[in-house]
């Protein structure tokens, strides 16, 4: 299985003896859009950060994870993938970043002020990044 999701491609795109590739089903795009490597950094950064007394040292160690976080996926996606059609990694650019930052936001509520994470929001951004994340799929041009 492929770390990156499945383009759809256009009919007779494919290449010359080449077998065709299963598109993944809803499941298995949810699956590959989530940056798991890039989340385990933030798991572990927010843990170290939460071992401070200072809640200003803990929300601000939290969002400067994130914002690493988040350029450290795009980054992950526009450059390790050298041999994937572009689409592909476009797609995952756009949607493990949004995906990144509301995971992001919801792991950080462990160790963030109360005052700034609100459960409903994580909840209803991680069900919408879910479903976004079902849905997309990156079709060859």
């Amino acid at each position: 299985m492929s770390r990156l999701v499945t383009i759809r491609r256009k009919a007779g795109a494919l290449a010359a003896g080449a077998p065709p590739e299963e598109p993944d089903n809803a499941l298995a795009r949810i699956a590959k859009y989530v940056p798991a490597e890039v989340l385990a950094f933030f798991t572990i950064w927010t843990q170290a950060a939460a071992t401070s007394a200072n809640d200003k040292v803990v929300l601000w160690a939290a969002v400067g994870g994130g914002v690493l976080g988040a350029l450290f996926t795009i980054f992950y996606f526009g450059k390790f993938f050298p041999n994937v059609p572009p689409e592909a990694r476009k797609a995952h650019m756009w949607v493990s970043t949004l995906a990144f930052i509301v995971y992001a936001y919801t792991i950080a509520g462990s160790a963030i002020p109360e005052v700034y994470f609100k459960p409903g929001i994580a909840l209803g951004a991680t069900a919408l990044v879910t479903l976004i994340s079902s849905v997309v799929v990156p079709t060859q041009k």
